[in-house]
């Protein structure tokens, strides 16, 4: 039988190895929470700098670029009968499209630098998101299926855009890439116009997300030559980083087959 002096000589070695091997194991799990943590809060940071305060309506948050303000929704009223009715009209609207914007939840307005015959200058910059909700609220399912057709639909007649094809739409992942935040999907399509804001001709970048039956859609509308500085495109896709989208209702509306963020299928 080996001496218990001995058999201790033997084991403190051993001992020694499994008590570094687990102390540097906890150092390294450490290492990595400090490093996700630092890399969290500057993610928060950066959506700080670039981004306004988190807005919520009818089961959408986002959080806008700071060149955008929030344009007020109207008033409502009862009447005499006990029902609610519009006071004045919707200043949300857009008054340079010939079509009001279906399911209109939110809109803003800003100012960005472009560049105009070789000149910077401010011009206007808009955003509208529009959602499903309204119809699915009145119990109009056939309205709320209808709704992704409707809006492709008043866009491109309300700023006289060539005939729509389906296949103009991508996929895109907010974030890029995932870690931080959970990805989202989302249909993009985004296209010149021959309407002008300011003295220059605006884009168009329209972002339809989808979760369960019901359907946003986020469209900005900005000058095509909008300059770097103004880190506006960046700053997009940070905002539609943050969009969340609440469906606590029973699901009956979504048509067989059909993703929630699948891009219209033409008018």
């Amino acid at each position: 039988m080996t001496p218990p002096v001995q058999l201790r000589a033997r084991l403190l070695p051993v001992l020694c190895f499994l008590m570094t091997s687990v102390i540097g194991c906890g150092t390294e799990v450490y290492n990595q929470r400090v490093a996700a943590t630092k890399e969290l809060f500057e993610y928060i940071n950066k959506l700080d700098e670039n981004l306004g305060q988190p807005w919520a309506q009818s089961g959408v948050e986002i959080r806008m670029p700071k060149q955008m303000v929030e344009i007020p929704a109207p008033k409502f009223e009862r009447n005499e009968e006990g029902q609610l009715v519009q006071v004045g009209e919707d200043l949300r609207q857009p008054n340079y499209m010939s079509e009001e914007l279906p399911g209109l939840i939110g809109a803003w307005q800003g100012t960005v630098e472009a560049d105009v015959a070789g000149e910077f200058k401010q011009v206007p910059a808009y955003a509208y998101i529009m959602s499903n909700s309204v119809y699915l609220a009145k119990n109009d399912p056939e309205a709320a299926m209808e709704f992704s057709n409707k809006v492709a639909e008043t866009i491109v007649n309300g700023l006289n855009l060539p005939p729509y094809d389906p296949s103009d739409w991508n996929q895109k992942q907010y974030p890029p890439s995932p870690g931080l935040v959970p990805q989202q999907s989302a249909s993009v399509w985004v296209t010149k116009t021959d309407y002008f804001i300011g003295e220059t001709k605006a884009e168009i970048s329209l972002h339809l997300f989808g979760q369960g039956d019901t359907t946003v859609y986020v469209l900005f509308v900005y000058p095509e030559t909008i300059t770097s500085n103004e880190r506006f495109i960046e700053r997009i896709d940070l905002s539609l980083e943050t969009i969340k989208i609440s469906d606590d209702r029973q699901q009956t509306g979504t048509a067989p087959g059909t993703a929630p963020n699948a891009p219209p299928s033409g008018f």
